[in-house]
């Protein structure tokens, strides 16, 4: 997930703003007692996304296998070798019933 990737779909979270649960829920994001994570501006009802903070953004990826094993680890896919490159700073793999039976 790229800064403009995350910046992208926060920017369509606040373009789609049209009821008041949603911009309930944008407000919550830039709390700054909360996770201040965008910075937003309001104007005859409409939000605008002024800024993202992008060091206040967790990268997480939550996956789990509801399939056959292939034998590889779920991590190997997950190495980022390039610094420039954007990293997760959270991996959470979850085991769904019995599907990692002989590990």
């Amino acid at each position: 997930m790229s800064d403009v990737w995350i910046e992208d779909r926060l920017q369509r979270l606040v373009d789609n703003a049209d009821t008041e649960e949603r911009k309930e829920f944008i407000r919550a994001l830039a709390d700054e007692d909360g996770p201040d994570a965008i910075e937003i501006s309001e104007r005859n009802g409409e939000i605008g996304l002024e800024d993202v903070n992008n060091e206040n953004l967790k990268k997480e990826l939550f996956t789990y296998q509801d399939g056959d094993q292939t034998g590889e680890l779920a991590s190997d896919g997950l190495r980022q070798i390039d610094a420039e490159e954007p990293r997760l700073d959270s991996v959470e793999i979850v085991k769904i019933g019995d599907v990692f039976e002989g590990i």
